[in-house]
C-alpha cells in the first residue's frame, strides 16, 4: 500500500533542498571534539573513495559521520516500513558505504564510522574509536619499524658462510 505524499511536489522539493551533505550538525560536533583532541583532519577530502567527512591523512584514518537512515544503520530492523523507491535508496547507499570502505581499506587506510545517533549520545566513546584507529596505526608502524631495525636471518647466515669459506680458504693457504 503506497502512502500519498501529504504535501506537494514543490513544497517536498524545498524541504529536501534543506537537507545538508556537509557540515551538519553532526559533523561540526565531532570536527570540536577532533580540534579539542588536537587531532589534525582534512574535512570532506574528495581524492580518496567516499570523501571521508574527516581524512587524518598522517595517520591514514578516514572518518565518516553517517545518519542512521540514509545510510541504513540497522536496516533490517526496519526496511519493511519503506516504499521500495526508499529500500532501494538506502540499499544504494549501503552497498556504496561498503565499497568505499573497502577501497580504503586496500589503500591501507582504517576506516571509522560514526553514527550520528551515538555522537548526539556519546561523544567521548566516539573520539576514543578515532583513538583506537589511531593506536592500531602506530602499533602497525612501530612493527614494521622494528621489523626493518631487525638484520635478515638469511642474509646474516649467507654473511656467516661466506666469511667462513674465506677464513677456510686463507686458512689453506697459510697451510
Amino acid at each position: 500500500m503506497k502512502r500519498r505524499d501529504f504535501l506537494s511536489p514543490e513544497q517536498r522539493s524545498r524541504r529536501m533542498s534543506l537537507i545538508k551533505g556537509k557540515n551538519t550538525l553532526p559533523e561540526r560536533a565531532m570536527a570540536r571534539l577532533l580540534r579539542k583532541a588536537s587531532l589534525k583532519y582534512h574535512g570532506h577530502w574528495s581524492r580518496l573513495p567516499g570523501s571521508p567527512d574527516f581524512a587524518l591523512r598522517d595517520a591514514h584514518v578516514a572518518v565518516f559521520v553517517d545518519g542512521a537512515f540514509w545510510h541504513g544503520r540497522y536496516f533490517e530492523r526496519w526496511e519493511h516500513k519503506l516504499n521500495p523507491y526508499w529500500r532501494e535508496r538506502i540499499i544504494t547507499n549501503i552497498r556504496r558505504d561498503r565499497r568505499n570502505f573497502a577501497k580504503l581499506r586496500q589503500m591501507g587506510w582504517s576506516v571509522v564510522r560514526v553514527w550520528d545517533v551515538d555522537l548526539a549520545k556519546r561523544q567521548e566513546w566516539c573520539l576514543r574509536r578515532v583513538r583506537r584507529a589511531l593506536g592500531r596505526l602506530q602499533e602497525r608502524t612501530m612493527f614494521r619499524t622494528t621489523r626493518e631495525n631487525e638484520p635478515d636471518l638469511n642474509k646474516t647466515k649467507s654473511l656467516n658462510s661466506e666469511r667462513s669459506r674465506d677464513c677456510a680458504e686463507s686458512v689453506k693457504v697459510e697451510a
